[in-house]
């Protein structure tokens, strides 16, 4: 498929049930046990029920959302943009999630020095 080659988790659901209707080979390679059908809250997060902070919550209302998300499962921080789309004769919403696990886990740099969360040089 057209989206296999793109070096981000691109995935497409239901935006009323959460269910999967795609699955690109980045999302496929890093969630292997994730299955078209399955709801992504509990593919990807081993969840029972939606996140509170789904970027697609209300998707037909706001059309664009983008969100930092962070996966305590996978370990990683991602940047999780969700657009509205037509899958089909149905409307879908397609999220396309960036890593930012390098940015948001490194500690930031003062004056050549390694500095604290609080932003305190250590």
């Amino acid at each position: 498929m057209i989206l296999d080659n793109q070096n981000t988790w691109i995935y497409v659901i239901d935006p009323d049930t959460c269910v999967l209707h795609f699955i690109n080979a980045k999302t496929k390679r890093t969630v292997p046990e994730a299955r078209v059908g399955m709801c992504c809250y509990e593919a990807f997060f081993h969840r029972d029920s939606p996140c509170e902070q789904c970027p697609a919550k209300d998707i037909r209302e706001n059309v664009n959302r983008t969100l930092e998300v962070y996966n305590p499962v996978l370990g990683i921080w991602s940047m999780a943009d969700a657009s509205l789309i037509r899958w089909g004769e149905q409307d879908a919403c397609l999220l396309a999630c960036y890593d930012l696990s390098g940015y948001k886990m490194a500690k930031p740099q003062v004056q050549g020095k390694e500095a604290g969360d609080d932003g305190s040089v250590l």
